[in-house]
């Protein structure tokens, strides 16, 4: 994000509608003020774009760190806790998911990560569960398989 032009706090009484019309753009408007401050005017969307962006980037690396140290705590991941269920390759898999949608991200492509997230967040809610855990990773016996007769109108 590079300005092309660098108004003056005067200018945004004198010429506003240049200032406003600069902040609109993907760059925005940067001002510095008469104690030589220098301020961004940017779209709120693309600040909270921006604002977001950090944020899961933050928890990116909250939750890397955790896979790394071999984490045992759901607090050890931020907010990223539901990592705490996956097994080391499940949490790296996530991890590597995620950061290519965070790469995503930046570039523009919001609905990904948010995708990401909600995919690894069921799988491992589903994993915290000792039941669910074993019928989804256990393997099949014999035990588990029936013969089923044929059925008849009764069944109809």
């Amino acid at each position: 994000m590079v300005a092309q032009i660098m108004f003056q706090s005067s200018d945004l009484q004198k010429h506003r509608r240049m200032v406003l019309d600069a902040a609109r753009t993907e760059d925005g408007a940067v001002v510095r003020d008469s104690d030589g401050t220098i301020l961004l005017i940017v779209r709120k969307e693309l600040h909270d774009e921006l604002e977001d962006a950090v944020r899961m980037f933050q928890a990116y690396i909250v939750a890397s760190a955790a896979i790394d140290r071999r984490a045992r705590r759901a607090a050890e991941f931020g907010p990223f806790a539901w990592l705490v269920h996956l097994d080391e390759d499940d949490q790296r898999e996530c991890l590597t998911e995620l950061r290519d949608a965070l790469a995503l991200h930046v570039g523009g492509e919001h609905k990904v990560i948010t995708e990401v997230i909600a995919a690894w967040r069921t799988t491992a809610i589903q994993l915290s569960d000792s039941t669910r855990r074993a019928i989804l990773l256990g393997e099949p016996t014999d035990g588990d398989f029936q013969e089923v007769g044929e059925p008849t109108n009764d069944d109809l």
